[in-house]
């Protein structure tokens, strides 16, 4: 397991100031069950995607689990839990969509601490993307290895 500095913010200007002095170094970390989980088995590999030499806890910053509606909009906090989501009952009203969706996403115990965040931005769980020496059409490279290999797990869709 690579090693890391964990930094455990109370606001979001201090999560914004130890980013901007961290650099490209740092990632952001809201419920970490895909980027804690890659560290520790060093999934993401390769030229371009180096793994972090510090994270930035933001379930350490008060209200960034939260759900808010208004007459403005909807906002859900970077840490509020998928759980969270589904279970949100003016979300089922007004984002019934949304609800079903993160009802799809993992099991129910990941569920309980990933975040809509992370499932939006994290690396596929492609493990030709993941593997070192596999040089893929995500890592740069001129092939999906997925498309012709084993792709049992992976959501290839017309084998885009």
């Amino acid at each position: 397991m690579k090693q890391f500095e964990l930094y455990e913010p109370q606001t979001v200007a201090e999560a914004a100031q130890v980013l901007t002095q961290l650099g490209p170094r740092a990632k952001i970390l809201g419920g970490g069950s895909d980027l804690v989980g890659g560290i520790m088995k060093d999934w993401v590999t390769g030229k371009g995607m180096p793994l972090p030499d510090a994270l930035i806890d933001l379930t350490t910053v008060p209200g960034l689990d939260k759900v808010s509606v208004a007459a403005d909009g909807i906002r859900i906090g970077a840490t509020t839990t998928l759980t969270d989501i589904a279970e949100h009952k003016d979300l089922q009203q007004q984002l019934p969509v949304l609800t079903q969706a993160t009802l799809s996403i993992a099991s129910p115990l990941i569920r309980n601490f990933g975040t809509l965040g992370g499932n939006i931005n994290q690396r596929p769980r492609c493990w030709f993307f993941r593997g070192e020496d596999f040089n893929c059409y995500k890592k740069g490279g001129d092939f999906c290895y997925s498309v012709t290999g084993d792709n049992t797990y992976h959501a290839i869709i017309g084998g885009e």
